[in-house]
């Protein structure tokens, strides 16, 4: 994805050190990016319709179902949320590949160990991954980590070896070794992997630093593992991600399109030296906060067989919908809710506005009955007056 995205992201609020410029910057983004959300909305509008598909969502000012969001709090910008809506995040499992007996090798007798991932999807340039390699070699040089574990598919492996060969770069030599040898792991302190365990290196405690794209689940996990963050992000939520990353006091930003070989191995100093301690202490903090709220996943799933039982007896009939009986949607009778019959009771999660007119649920009907009267009186004492 080369050069900078249409999304991209100045500030992520309003707050300080946000300027008047970059708060402007961000009001104008459906301006500047029209042109993407108009064909997105056409081409949303035709699939829906090709599937059966309702052309829009309700649009209701709060929901009558449950919305559940994979959404974490504790790094993310707090916001309200409507009845029925519960952040439920970071969903994580609670187990995860281990590592094998060719990882536990590698890592063995290593102190400060970087976990290398950008996903499966992100295939960077040669020029960007030759600044990449240069900075972690001098890092390594200088003694900053013993190891690298770099998650990177074969055919990336390939395709950047084709370019370094493309590119006949006498220079692209790292930790004494020319590129192909290094990517063949000739190197004993750096390996490259076609799929690496993520959650297994990011819990073992040779692992001090991680190096992310910083996509949701990338951002989560090393959260949750308590392992401070290199993020260059490429595109999408993953460039708000970093700078609340940053803004967390858990680890630091490249830019993709516009880093100094140097500024790799600073910030991996800056991290991994933490002259303050204020990485660890936020690392620290952040993964309390995250193994706290990765537990309401089992909440969420407590809310919807909560609903589902409200579903089920708020009607004249109980359809056992647990245990395999008709869903809601079925037919018969009692005018499409399955042979339910009759409502007798309202929704237990939903407020009281949601069951009124806009005209009843903000009085503006009193309003109205006040107004009338006091124009009556009004009239009626003039008329009196003029008689």
């Amino acid at each position: 994805v080369p050069g900078v995205p249409g999304t991209q992201t100045r500030c992520l609020t309003s707050e300080p050190p946000a300027t008047m410029y970059d708060r402007l910057f961000e009001q104008s983004y459906f301006l500047r990016y029209a042109p993407h959300l108009i064909d997105l909305y056409l081409w949303t509008r035709k699939m829906r319709r090709r599937e059966g598909v309702r052309t829009m969502p309700p649009m209701k000012p709060k929901p009558d179902h449950i919305v559940l969001v994979n959404s974490f709090f504790g790094m993310e910008t707090p916001k309200d949320l409507p009845p029925l809506m519960m952040a439920a995040g970071p969903v994580l499992s609670p187990e995860w590949q281990p590592l094998d007996q060719g990882h536990l090798d590698f890592l063995r007798g290593k102190k400060s160990v970087l976990f290398f991932a950008l996903g499966t999807h992100v295939i960077l340039r040669y020029e960007v991954l030759k600044k990449l390699l240069t900075g972690l070699a001098d890092a390594m040089s200088e003694g900053l980590i013993d190891g690298i574990v770099w998650a990177m598919r074969a055919t990336a492996r390939k395709q950047l070896a084709g370019a370094s060969a493309e590119a006949d770069d006498a220079s692209a030599t790292f930790l004494g070794l020319p590129l192909p040898k290094l990517l063949a792991g000739a190197h004993p302190s750096w390996v490259f992997l076609d799929h690496a365990p993520q959650r297994a290196f990011l819990q073992h405690e040779s692992v001090k630093l991680f190096f992310t794209h910083s996509g949701p689940s990338s951002a989560n996990e090393g959260l949750y593992h308590g392992v401070p963050m290199l993020a260059m992000p490429i595109f999408g939520d993953q460039i708000n991600n970093a700078m609340r990353l940053e803004r967390a006091g858990v680890g630091l930003r490249l830019e993709k399109h516009d880093f100094a070989v140097a500024e790799v191995t600073a910030k991996l100093r800056a991290i991994l030296a933490d002259a303050d301690g204020s990485f660890a202490r936020n690392v620290l903090r952040l993964q309390r906060i995250a193994t706290v709220a990765s537990r309401r996943k089992f909440a969420a799933a407590d809310l919807i067989e909560e609903h589902m039982y409200d579903w089920g007896l708020r009607f004249e009939r109980e359809v056992p919908l647990l245990e395999g009986g008709p869903s809601a949607t079925e037919g018969g009778g009692g005018g499409g809710n399955g042979g339910r019959g009759r409502q007798l009771s309202p929704m237990h999660l939903e407020t009281a506005d949601m069951r009124m007119s806009w005209l009843r649920a903000n009085n503006v009907d009193q309003l109205l009955i006040l107004l009338a009267a006091a124009s009556g009186l009004i009239f009626a004492y003039h008329y009196a007056w003029w008689w």
